[in-house]
């Protein structure tokens, strides 16, 4: 089934609309016309004209005073989200370095920013533990009830953020609004799992899965499918 935008359908009922005024404008200007003569068409004319013409600068308010705000609330919304995300990333990513090194460096979660950086660093070997250093994380996590408190705070944050945007602005492409809601799922089972079973697992799969860019379908990436959605808002 096509889905036709609200915009793409406004824009043809405009079409429309002055296709038919200027088609009046011909009949009642246009040479060898009699019917402006008359007196029922130079009422019907006047009556029609006017209708078009209101309805026509209706539409011109509506462009440059309706969709400018519109357009500019959707960009401030869009601005926060990715302004709150990156937040989300930073802490998050903090919280782990923490969990490894017992503290953490802003310059050092800058350089674990971009998913090449993250799996680098933690799939390497921790020279004290002498395992990967995201199996340290996963032991740091398990044990560690205030870790587990912060992510999870960190989550309910990001998870109000996307449903505010997604109750605030209208988006209408459907790969975008299916991803957060998917998203909004996953957030909420996690929130609510419990971290001496299998969930656990799963909840920090999430983690490794964002982080990374790992996916058990395509593997690795260089693309954070989170952000790349933000832009396409």
């Amino acid at each position: 089934m096509i889905r036709i935008k609200p915009n793409t359908a406004l824009a043809v009922l405009v079409s429309v609309v002055v296709v038919c005024w200027i088609a009046l404008n011909i009949l009642h200007f246009g040479d060898g016309w009699s019917l402006n003569e008359k007196l029922w068409w130079r009422d019907t004319y006047d009556l029609l004209n006017s209708f078009f013409v209101n309805l026509l600068a209706a539409y011109f308010f509506y462009l440059l005073i309706a969709q400018l705000f519109v357009q500019r609330r959707r960009k401030i919304i869009k601005a926060n989200l990715q302004k709150q995300y990156r937040q989300f990333r930073e802490s998050i990513i903090g919280h782990f370095i923490g969990a490894v090194n017992g503290s953490h460096s802003s310059k050092e979660v800058e350089q674990l920013y971009a998913l090449p950086g993250f799996r680098d660093y933690f799939k390497g070997t921790d020279p004290i533990e002498g395992k990967d250093r995201w199996y340290v994380v996963l032991d740091r996590v398990q044990e560690n009830e205030y870790l587990q408190h912060e992510l999870i705070v960190e989550l309910a944050v990001l998870r109000d953020e996307i449903s505010f945007v997604l109750s605030t602005i209208e988006i209408h492409d459907e790969k975008i609004f299916d991803f957060f809601k998917r998203l909004l799922r996953i957030i909420y089972r996690h929130e609510h799992g419990q971290f001496d079973t299998d969930d656990f697992k799963s909840f920090m799969q999430f983690f490794y899965e964002l982080f990374s860019g790992w996916s058990f379908i395509t593997g690795y990436t260089e693309k954070d499918i989170v952000q790349s959605f933000i832009d396409g808002l």
